[in-house]
């Protein structure tokens, strides 16, 4: 078995490789950067308290002072295919 970026787990890991083949052959990078980016606006929809964790983080990173920042999927950053 190939090196895998992230220890999923032996069974996670056999289920990701088979929802890929099942989804046309997509690869596993595609289908955990879609997942993940969805599990990401959900939480931040669901939980104001870390979506404004989460923006006070990216201000951070960015640096980025006194702006009223919001994530906005399909941004500039987005690594989406």
């Amino acid at each position: 078995m190939s090196k895998e970026l992230f220890n999923l787990g032996e069974e996670l890991s056999e289920r990701l490789k088979d929802f890929c083949e099942a989804n046309w052959g997509a690869s596993k990078v595609r289908v955990v950067r879609d997942a993940l980016n969805q599990f990401i606006i959900s939480r931040l929809d669901e939980e104001p308290k870390l979506r404004e964790r989460y923006e006070e983080e990216r201000r951070k990173r960015l640096g980025i002072t006194d702006t009223n920042l919001h994530v906005v999927s399909g941004g500039v950053d987005d690594e989406s295919p």
